[in-house]
């Protein structure tokens, strides 16, 4: 599985540190989000690895990837106010134009 470009955007970790959350953000369109995040599910034994290398303790966590879409929530609503920003102004200057 190939992984796209990832931004990891939040972690949360149980108390005991045995499993963790891993929220990441991906970009492209949905399927290419799906197959990214795939590849980090399929790379999780990989991960643990490295952790287990790593880190020093009893247990290496449990890994969970979730897809965090917030930050295209984010961008559609800038898209919205830079698009409401823009007729406003274009009404105003047709307005000016008319006194």
């Amino acid at each position: 599985h190939r992984i796209g470009f990832v931004s990891i955007t939040e972690v949360q970790a149980s108390a005991d540190l045995s499993s963790a959350k891993i929220f990441v953000s991906c970009l492209g369109a949905p399927e290419e989000k799906k197959k990214t995040l795939r590849g980090l599910i399929s790379a999780i034994p990989f991960i643990r690895g490295i952790l287990a290398e790593t880190i020093d303790t009893r247990l290496v966590p449990k890994l969970r990837f979730i897809l965090d879409d917030s930050l295209d929530a984010g961008n559609k609503r800038l898209e919205i106010l830079n698009r409401l920003a823009k007729e406003r102004a274009k009404r105003e200057k047709h307005l000016a134009a008319n006194i």
